[in-house]
């Protein structure tokens, strides 16, 4: 941007610092004492360092410039930074003013730049939840698959198990999440296996499995030694 102009939003028009002529005189006034780019310079003995958006102001030579008191000047710039305009930095000897949203409001290149890059962004943002949707369709159609394998175990007992059943998928749903797939196919072949047996608790619908598993616990320690991956931990 060239450096001996600024860009002005038409949505000043509807800002409070429209609304009045001091404060509206002070804001521009700001804008175009704002550096372009960055400048260093000695101030008294002290270098400084000023960036873009940014310029340093005394009291004294800003009444000079702006006609305007002194406590007039201070107390719109403090109003400035209230409402989010600008950032001061005060010292003794002068006050650093920073424009906030220097760049998006006065480069013309950068927002343009801030655009393309938002829009890429949102498409980014787009792919990524298609990406998280197939992900959560995949997962949802494995578990769903893994339900319906849990409870095909219990037809060789159970013929008539109903995989419609909410009640039942509620419990493989329990069964699931408690054990995992592996380990609860390893103890529903163990609890269909010793059905008939002495003591041994009915379990034939994933519901029963999910009731009686301290029975089948006790049973199963009771019987035999456990054999390591036989059936899961209770």
């Amino acid at each position: 941007m060239n450096k001996n102009w600024i860009k002005l939003n038409r949505k000043l028009l509807d800002s409070d610092v429209f609304k009045n002529e001091k404060l509206l005189k002070i804001w521009i006034w700001i804008l175009l004492k704002a550096n372009h780019k960055e400048n260093t310079f000695l101030l008294g003995r002290q270098k400084l360092t000023i960036n873009k958006g940014q310029f340093a102001m005394g009291l004294n030579k800003s009444s000079e410039n702006l006609d305007l008191a002194k406590s007039t000047i201070h107390y719109w710039i403090n109003y400035l930074e209230k409402i989010g305009k600008v950032k001061l930095k005060k010292t003794n000897k002068y006050t650093i003013i920073t424009i906030l949203n220097w760049d998006l409001y006065q480069d013309v290149e950068l927002q343009k730049n801030s655009k393309r890059t938002l829009k890429e962004t949102n498409k980014k943002e787009r792919r990524m939840n298609k990406n998280e949707k197939e992900v959560s369709i995949a997962e949802t159609s494995s578990a769903k698959n893994e339900i319906n394998l849990v409870i095909e175990e219990f037809t060789k007992i159970n013929p008539s198990m109903n995989f419609g059943n909410k009640t039942e998928r509620k419990a493989v749903e329990w069964l699931l999440s408690k054990y995992g797939f592996d380990k609860t196919i390893n103890t529903i072949k163990y609890a269909i296996s010793i059905q008939g047996e002495k003591y041994a608790p009915i379990i034939t619908t994933p519901y029963q499995l999910k009731t009686n598993l301290s029975k089948l616990m006790i049973y199963y320690k009771r019987e035999q030694e456990p054999v390591k991956g036989s059936v899961p931990n209770f």
